[in-house]
């Protein structure tokens, strides 16, 4: 009820316009719904009196739920509606907690920002901001404040990403020169910084490859007057 009554109409800002540009809210109608409208949107619930007290019964069928969302947007009939009812869908989704729903009747569903635009990023941190301007601080809280921990996490681990893409262009590029320990580093920073199985990360395994045959080549004295590998200490008695 508070989710609809802050939010089923507000003013189309610059956030708004973000949030509502990168989540594909038309083709996941039915699950966004699912996710987190259906559990407490005024009318979306039934109470059912049994011999063991109330029960809650909620929509157990997409198609249902998105007959409930259409006809909640069609409502609309001002820009700030449009968008104040979209984001309510939205927020509901993100904040919901499906806990106390048996597994199978759960949506199996996270709302996700999936595209190629320069403020991707911030998505999830302008919910979280218009969710705490408009909805009562006891309700929103202790959500926000799991997410914040959850935002940092997700910055560091971004940050870390970009230092090792940075380090794995950086060894790339003098892979001819670099000796076991630094191939070492750069199969670990690979993998951070392009994952296990992209494109990008079996072409730079092959070339670690490479390396190391070539390194192993010359351990065994193929290839007269080749250098040793860079990390390797020099004999006893070497001049």
């Amino acid at each position: 009820m508070a989710v609809v009554n802050a939010l089923s109409r507000v003013k189309v800002d610059d956030r708004v316009v973000k949030i509502l540009t990168a989540i594909n809210v038309a083709g996941e109608l039915d699950r966004i719904a699912m996710r987190g409208a259906r559990y407490g949107f005024p009318g979306w619930v039934t109470i059912e009196e049994t011999k063991r007290g109330a029960r809650r019964r909620y929509i157990d069928q997409r198609a249902d739920a998105q007959a409930r969302a259409v006809a909640y947007l069609a409502g609309a009939t001002s820009a700030g509606e449009v968008a104040g009812r979209t984001l309510a869908l939205l927020l509901m989704a993100v904040y919901a907690d499906e806990g106390a729903v048996a597994n199978s009747s759960q949506a199996f569903h996270s709302v996700r920002v999936q595209s190629a635009l320069p403020w991707v990023g911030d998505v999830p941190e302008l919910i979280d901001a218009i969710a705490a301007e408009k909805l009562p601080a006891a309700l929103i809280a202790p959500i926000l404040d799991e997410r914040r921990a959850q935002h940092e996490q997700r910055r560091a681990a971004g940050a870390a990403k970009a230092d090792a893409v940075a380090r794995v262009a950086d060894l790339e590029a003098r892979i001819d020169e670099l000796g076991g320990e630094q191939l070492d580093e750069l199969e670990r920073l690979s993998r951070l910084a392009h994952g296990e199985y992209s494109t990008r990360a079996w072409q730079l395994r092959d070339a670690i490859g490479a390396r190391r045959s070539a390194l192993a080549g010359r351990s065994r004295g193929d290839g007269a007057g080749a250098e040793p590998d860079p990390d390797a200490s020099p004999r006893d008695g070497a001049a």
